[in-house]
C-alpha cells in the first residue's frame, strides 16, 4: 500500500504533538495541584494556630461555651472536615462531633503535644496539630529596694488542637483543571497541527510534487522541461540538481544525434564508394 509523504508527516507530527501535550499538560496538572495543595496546608496551618492563640483560657479553664464558639468560627472556612481541642491527658474537650466530646479519641506523647505538626494521608486529608499554651508571670522581689520588681514569663502547654483539612474539594477542581488543561491543549494541537500542514504542504509537498511531475516528462524524453523551485534548503538543492540533470540529458542527445548523424553519412559514402 502506497502512503504519501503527506500523510506519514501528517501522522508523525500528530503523534508528537499528542506526546508533547500530554506530557506538559500532566506537569501543569501537577504543579497546579503542588499549589494548592501548599496553600491548603498553610490555611489549615494559619486556622488552627488561630484557634490555639485564643482558646489557651478556654482550654484552662475546660470552659465549653468559649471553646464551642472558636469550633463554630472555624467551620465557616470551607474544606474543614473536623476540629478538636484537647487537654493533655489527650481528652476532647470540644469538638464539631458532640459524641466524642469527653472521650480520649487521640493519644499523643508530650512530646508530640508541644510541637506543630503536619500529617498528610495522600489525596484525602491533612491533619494538623497545634499546642495550646498559656503564659504565667510571676514577679520577683527586687534585689535592692529602689529597683522595680522583676516579671519572670513562664510558658505552660495545656493541650492541642488537631484540626482536620479534607482534600475532596480540591480533588474535585484538579478534575475540572485537568479536562479545561487537556481541552486547551486539544485546541492549541488543532491549531499547530492545521498550520504545520499548511506550511509542510507549501514547502515540502508541493516541491516534491512538481519534481515527480517533470521526472515523470522526463521518462516520456522531454527534456524541454525545468524545476522553477528556488529555495534556499535541501528541496531547492534537488531542483537545481534536477534542472543540472537535464541540461546534461540534452547535451547528452545532442551529441547522440549528432554522432548517429555522422555515421550515417559514413556508412552512406562507404555504401556508394
Amino acid at each position: 500500500i502506497r502512503v504519501s509523504i503527506k500523510i506519514k508527516l501528517m501522522i508523525y507530527t500528530l503523534l508528537l504533538m499528542l506526546i508533547l501535550a500530554i506530557v506538559v499538560s500532566n506537569l501543569i496538572v501537577a504543579h497546579e495541584r503542588s499549589l494548592l495543595m501548599d496553600q491548603l496546608r498553610q490555611r489549615g496551618v494559619s486556622i488552627a494556630n488561630s484557634i490555639a492563640d485564643n482558646s489557651a483560657y478556654g482550654v484552662f479553664t475546660e470552659d465549653k461555651d468559649i471553646l464551642d464558639g472558636f469550633i463554630k468560627s472555624a467551620f465557616r472556612e470551607k474544606d474543614i472536615h473536623f476540629v478538636g481541642i484537647y487537654n493533655l491527658k489527650g481528652e476532647i474537650l470540644a469538638c464539631n462531633k458532640k459524641d466524642l466530646i469527653g472521650t480520649v479519641h487521640v493519644l499523643m506523647s508530650k512530646q508530640e503535644m508541644q510541637v506543630l505538626s503536619v500529617q498528610e494521608i495522600p489525596g484525602r486529608e491533612f491533619t494538623i496539630i497545634v499546642p495550646v499554651k498559656i503564659v504565667f508571670s510571676n514577679l520577683l522581689s527586687p534585689l535592692e529596694t529602689d529597683q522595680a520588681p522583676i516579671p519572670k514569663i513562664k510558658e505552660d502547654n495545656i493541650g492541642f488542637i488537631r484540626l482536620v483539612i479534607s482534600m475532596e474539594h480540591l480533588n474535585t477542581q484538579m478534575v475540572f483543571a485537568r479536562k479545561r488543561i487537556f481541552f486547551i491543549t486539544f485546541l492549541l494541537i488543532i491549531l499547530a497541527l492545521t498550520i504545520t500542514i499548511f506550511f509542510t504542504n507549501r514547502v515540502i509537498i508541493l516541491p516534491l510534487v512538481q519534481l515527480l511531475g517533470l521526472t515523470g516528462d522526463v521518462a516520456k524524453g522531454m527534456l524541454d522541461v525545468k524545476s522553477n523551485i528556488g529555495s534556499h534548503d535541501e528541496i531547492g538543492e534537488l531542483a537545481r540538481a534536477f534542472n543540472h540533470m537535464i541540461e546534461d540529458l540534452k547535451i547528452t542527445r545532442t551529441q547522440i544525434e549528432n554522432y548517429s548523424k555522422t555515421l550515417e553519412e559514413k556508412v552512406y559514402q562507404r555504401t556508394k564508394e
